[in-house]
């Protein structure tokens, strides 16, 4: 069985060579959103591919330009097709998103209660304006305070929600399959 490790940490999943008439750029086109992940690159002359679900892509992050051997030979890696296909990788994309939208209600929040003490203190003047907008600035907290709630409960859902997704997915390897040989 081979060996693919990217900056020392193996790969995993099932290495075969391409066909020899199907170049990597077609397989990687091929393979796509087929709920596997692909790995491809070049060893000694000749076209491969790591694929399966959940491969070991950490060695990745280790460094900027991926050093990659296939069984202690260099290998050149040309494309990497990283499906959703596990548990976390089905929460780590449903919080990437979640994220964002909290991120914008928080901000928003800001700029409510901002104006809320700006319109205030300009329509009421002196110490009217400043004791209209402390309660316009309060009711935007709260409101800030009933959405973070909100939030809480489905950014919960949605995790779990995402963890299913992403557990659940059917990979589909015969479009790889395909490309092999």
């Amino acid at each position: 069985m081979s060996d693919l490790r990217i900056n020392g940490i193996n790969v995993g999943g099932t290495i075969q060579e391409l066909k020899k008439n199907v170049t990597l750029e077609a397989a990687y086109i091929k393979t796509q959103k087929d709920k596997v992940d692909q790995v491809y690159f070049k060893s000694e002359g000749k076209d491969y591919v790591a694929f399966g679900q959940g491969l070991n892509l950490k060695g990745l992050k280790k460094a900027a330009l991926p050093n990659a051997k296939l069984d202690g030979k260099e290998a050149e890696i040309k494309f990497i097709d990283n499906e959703v296909n596990t548990a976390t990788e089905g929460m780590k994309k449903v919080w990437k998103v979640a994220a964002g939208l909290a991120g914008g209600a928080v901000a928003g929040g800001g700029i409510l209660a901002g104006m809320g003490m700006s319109m205030a203190a300009s329509a009421g003047g002196g110490a009217v304006g400043t004791i209209l907008g402390a309660f316009i600035g309060a009711g935007a907290i709260y409101g800030g305070i009933v959405v973070a709630a909100a939030g809480a409960i489905g950014g919960a859902a949605t995790t779990a929600g995402g963890a299913i997704y992403g557990a659940t997915r059917k990979a589909n390897p015969e479009p790889t399959k395909s490309v092999v040989q």
